[in-house]
């Protein structure tokens, strides 16, 4: 299918420009994350060498000082290219509205440091990456601020 196929058919008001991935997981129990890492570009596999390298680790957490630290590096980062972030509202109705079973943030320390954020949220046997962000100035892989 083609998506002007998709737009003669459907005729939507709007369109949506984000940029979106869908990655497509290996099958099998045996060597996932050598089997993922194979699928990354040259780029990305340094990057994630580096991180860790460097110390990077990760967490998952349902507290609300990581939600919190997700929506305020969402409004640095929105803020960073000039577009609206959502309020603080969006963010408190997703954790009343969504059961914990279905969601969770991930959080990217650097030592003790949040540099990074992402919420997922689970349906069926997709996890949607949604809001994912960086903390300003740790861009490059330290802190630059």
């Amino acid at each position: 299918p083609h998506l002007s196929e998709y737009e003669a058919l459907l005729a939507p008001s709007h369109r949506d420009s984000r940029i979106g991935q869908i990655t497509v997981l290996p099958e099998g129990p045996d060597r996932v994350e050598e089997k993922l890492f194979g699928t990354y570009r040259q780029k990305t596999r340094n990057l994630v060498r580096k991180s860790l390298l460097q110390g990077m680790t990760c967490r998952v957490s349902d507290g609300e000082e990581v939600l919190r630290f997700l929506f305020e590096t969402h409004q640095e980062n929105m803020e960073a290219v000039g577009g609206k972030a959502k309020p603080w509202l969006h963010f408190e109705a997703l954790r009343k509205s969504i059961p914990a079973s279905r969601r969770s943030v991930w959080l990217a320390l650097l030592g003790d440091t949040p540099v990074a954020a992402m919420l997922l949220i689970y349906f069926n046997i997709f996890r949607l990456g949604f809001i994912v962000y960086l903390l300003t100035g740790f861009r490059k892989g330290k802190k630059t601020d």
